[in-house]
């Protein structure tokens, strides 16, 4: 049972885990900048500008593809 709950845990922070696990190979850094634009745009309906971005940094700021949205995705300047 608790594998199960560490599992769950661990796809809140990485969504493809299952994947990984199942021995499929890992998301190229298309699917998983597709996969995040998707997120962020979901967000930024659901809560706005200044949660949306809060809570995508919280969830994909370990995640080395960030670096290369830089081009199609711009964060607001931290105003806290």
């Amino acid at each position: 049972m608790c594998d199960f709950i560490m599992i769950g845990r661990g796809v809140l922070y990485n969504p493809f885990l299952i994947r990984e696990i199942s021995g499929q190979a890992p998301p190229s850094k298309e699917e998983l900048k597709k996969f995040m634009l998707v997120h962020i745009d979901e967000l930024l309906a659901e809560y706005g500008e200044h949660k949306a971005v809060r809570h995508f940094r919280k969830y994909f700021s370990g995640v080395p593809i960030v670096p290369y949205l830089s081009p199609s995705v711009s964060f607001p300047a931290n105003t806290n």
